[in-house]
């Protein structure tokens, strides 16, 4: 007899999506600050899950923190748990996609209806006093790859899973994650 399927979750998030860069989207290169950014953002995972950068227990660290914020009766603000997790996903992401053969880099979506001027100064300015940087909110960082065709979106995933993200939610987004982006990077041509 065979086995019983797996359960269904109660919700199960959208699956993650990389996509086409669209044509009125540019990519802005990371500068010190906003790398500065993503290094503060990756501390306080670090601090939370004892330097751990796998992928299962950055998963197991995503289920364990999304499950206390959920306990908690007064929740608050979880912007800066999602911002952590945005950079612990793109750097899955990147890691995934490189075992393909694939670069992916770092870098701020800036769609075409704006100048440009919504994106906070990345390279001006001094960097935020403190201990960390975590407290700042995130730009609108993706991962892309290297001609910059292929974009990752990551705020906007963890925002549409969080809270209501199944076991292991993290691991599998971020290889569904890179497996899209490595299938949408366009033919290199014969040369």
């Amino acid at each position: 007899m065979p086995d019983a399927p797996p359960p269904v979750p109660a919700y199960a998030p959208p699956l993650p999506t990389a996509r086409r860069r669209a044509a009125d989207e540019r990519l802005l290169t990371l500068g010190p600050l906003a790398q500065a950014l993503l290094a503060g953002h990756r501390a306080v995972l670090a601090d939370l899950g004892d330097g751990a950068t796998d992928a299962d227990a950055l998963a197991d660290l995503f289920d364990r923190t999304q499950a206390r914020w959920l306990g908690h009766g007064d929740r608050g603000d979880a912007t800066v748990l999602l911002d952590a997790f945005a950079v612990a996903l793109g750097d899955l992401v990147v890691r995934h996609a490189a075992r393909h053969g694939v670069a992916l880099r770092w870098a701020v979506l800036v769609d075409g209806y704006g100048s440009g001027d919504e994106v906070p100064p990345l390279d001006e300015g001094t960097l935020p006093e403190g201990p960390t940087l975590a407290p700042v909110v995130l730009p609108p960082v993706v991962v892309a790859d290297v001609a910059g065709e292929v974009v990752v979106p990551l705020l906007s995933v963890l925002e549409d899973a969080w809270g209501r993200a199944p076991e292991a939610w993290l691991a599998d987004a971020a290889v569904r994650l890179a497996v899209t982006a490595v299938r949408l990077r366009p033919a290199r041509a014969a040369g």
